[in-house]
């Protein structure tokens, strides 16, 4: 029975690898049903794909960055909903932003933030101040430094508190097929001495850098805990 699970949960995953990064009109009808039959079944396959994605940081890491966080939550770049469906047992309020249209779609189906709009990291369509947290999971990496910075800045603007981790090992992602959005290319490595050049405070996570920046006091007192 195991075995046969192992084999399902394959072909569900391998399916997800596929759909979610695929901007094609039928990958979102395909997903649809996909995702209905895990659902259905219980498997709970697409948690545990969306999990693996982030495997750079372990589930401790993960509850010690939630500890940083705001209320109200903008994540940029929010791929398949994770973080949004880990922060609904937070009780967060979440926005997320992303430009993918297969992520979109994911992320409306399976209702994983309060709300969800299209548009790139590099120009957030959203007033000053109107978040407590701006949060880049894996993110940076995808484009340029000039771009990267870019982002830090805009998230800056729009929230008091800017949150990022980057993988500190971006190889691997050089021959991705061609049906791979671009977005989901690793274009640029970042190092803490950078980030804390640009006034984060950074501490390492497994295999991730998080660096935080802010003027809560607060903030930099958890993150001090983390260490």
């Amino acid at each position: 029975m195991n075995s046969l699970l192992s084999i399902v949960q394959y072909c569900f995953f391998a399916s997800y690898n596929f759909l979610i990064t695929c901007d094609q009109k039928y990958a979102h009808i395909s997903l649809s049903v996909i995702v209905a039959i895990d659902k259905v079944f219980k498997f709970k396959f697409l948690k545990a794909y969306a999990r693996r994605q982030h495997d750079a940081l372990g589930l401790e890491d993960e509850k010690q960055i939630v500890q940083l966080f705001g209320n109200k939550i903008l994540e940029i770049g929010s791929g398949m909903g994770y973080w949004g469906l880990l922060l609904k047992d937070y009780d967060r309020v979440t926005m997320a932003l992303e430009i993918c249209d297969s992520y979109l779609h994911l992320a409306k189906m399976i209702n994983a933030y309060q709300a969800v709009i299209k548009g790139s990291a590099n120009a957030l369509p959203i007033r000053p101040g109107y978040f407590d947290t701006a949060l880049a999971i894996e993110v940076i990496e995808h484009v340029s430094k000039q771009d990267g910075f870019s982002l830090i800045n805009d998230a800056e603007r729009v929230s008091e508190c800017v949150i990022i981790t980057t993988p500190l090992d971006i190889s691997g992602n050089e021959n991705l097929p061609n049906w791979v959005p671009e977005s989901e290319h690793h274009l640029s490595c970042w190092t803490e001495q950078e980030l804390r050049k640009a006034g984060f405070v950074t501490t390492l996570l497994g295999r991730s850098l998080l660096a935080v920046k802010g003027p809560r006091a607060g903030k930099q007192a958890a993150l001090a805990r983390v260490h």
